[in-house]
């Protein structure tokens, strides 16, 4: 008897704990994110996303300064800095994927900063907006020559189970490249989260780093 339940642990602990604490720990990291967002624990009304890459201080007082001014404006009313949050808790090759995800189903996050490879493969999840569709001709002008292409996610109901939509969408400009002065972080790629609720502010503050990002070039090329 007491061979035969050792064997049975034996075997669970193989083939099924790591599994099992995996998916344990995920469910965990969902249900917290979802508590926070739905009880309101976040006072923040602009959120974005640093994934994969680090802003220096400079960029992240350049980028605080931005969100304000296009809150402020959004809103009619000055914001504070206690209304935005940059979050640079994700990584791509662990949990931090899933915690993008419950956040982004939840309109948790308004703008996403990262690096090219992952701008890519989050592009082909859906989890951009077009800018084509956010922005106006004049804004599109601004951004012409910094605008990053990917191809995102593919809607079809004829495509069978065993297919993936992933990546196989249309290539579009879904970020900008950006870059500012003083700045050491390389190949930025800033762009709008599809679930954001917050399109005129995040449009504002994309059209902000474009000029940014363009005045920087002109003084590197002086």
């Amino acid at each position: 008897m007491r061979d035969t339940v050792r064997r049975k642990w034996s075997y669970f602990v193989d083939y099924y704990l790591l599994k099992t604490v995996i998916i344990l720990a995920a469910a965990s990291l969902a249900a917290f994110i979802i508590i926070r967002v739905v009880s309101g624990g976040d006072s923040y009304k602009f959120c974005t996303a640093v994934i994969g890459v680090t802003l220096d201080s400079a960029q992240s007082q350049y980028l605080s300064d931005t969100e304000l001014a296009a809150l402020s404006s959004a809103q009619g009313v000055e914001a504070d800095k206690d209304d935005i949050l940059t979050d640079s808790d994700f990584s791509l090759q662990s949990d931090g994927l899933n915690k993008l995800q419950v956040m982004l189903s939840n309109g948790a996050v308004d703008l996403k900063i990262t690096d090219e490879d992952s701008f890519s493969l989050l592009a082909g999840y859906g989890y951009f907006l077009d800018l084509g569709t956010v922005l106006d001709d004049e804004g599109m002008s601004l951004a012409e020559g910094l605008t990053v292409s990917a191809a995102g996610y593919l809607d079809d109901d004829n495509l069978g189970f065993e297919d993936t939509e992933t990546g196989k969408g249309p290539s579009e400009p879904y970020g900008i490249m950006f870059s500012s002065d003083g700045g050491q972080e390389d190949n930025l790629v800033v762009a709008i989260a599809a679930s954001t609720e917050n399109t005129e502010a995040a449009a504002s503050v994309i059209l902000s780093m474009a000029r940014e990002t363009k005045e920087t070039e002109k003084e590197g090329s002086r």
